[in-house]
């Protein structure tokens, strides 16, 4: 019977050990998650028509990268004690002929900054599949 105590303390201990190592705190320059994508598509859908029948499309939803003051104090500060630098998506997005560039912040759960730009001198391009396919081979290429 002590044998299986044993046993069970070893795993125990060993899956503690092992599952605190996952938990670690993210760092601000981290990519955004799937749960702060679908945040983004939440807060936007809630402010915007979005769909194909409004004619509103996400070009690049990614990290709007912090202050690099805001980062290095964060960075700096034993045991990262200082408040994290808020984490916000910066959105490109086409509505009706015009280019919007959006940014969401999560703290707030709101959008901070929405600029419009109208007009032929204005704009992204479009992402065009193959196109995308050339540049994986290229940064393949690069790598090797």
């Amino acid at each position: 019977m002590a044998q299986i105590h044993f046993t069970i303390l070893i795993f125990a201990l060993f899956f503690v050990n092992s599952s605190a190592s996952f938990i670690q705190q993210s760092h601000p320059l981290d990519s955004l998650t799937e749960t702060e994508l679908k945040l983004v598509r939440k807060i936007i859908n809630k402010t915007y028509h979005v769909g194909p029948e409004y004619r509103f499309t996400f070009q690049y939803v990614g990290l709007n990268e912090p202050d690099k003051s805001l980062v290095l104090s964060w960075h700096s500060s034993l045991d990262h004690n200082v408040k994290p630098p808020p984490r916000q998506a910066f959105v490109v997005a086409r509505d009706n002929g015009k280019t919007r560039e959006i940014v969401v912040d999560f703290s707030f759960g709101a959008i901070i900054s929405d600029k419009i730009h109208v007009g032929d001198g204005y704009g992204y391009p479009v992402p065009v599949l193959r196109f995308m396919g050339s540049n994986t081979k290229l940064k393949s290429k690069a790598h090797k």
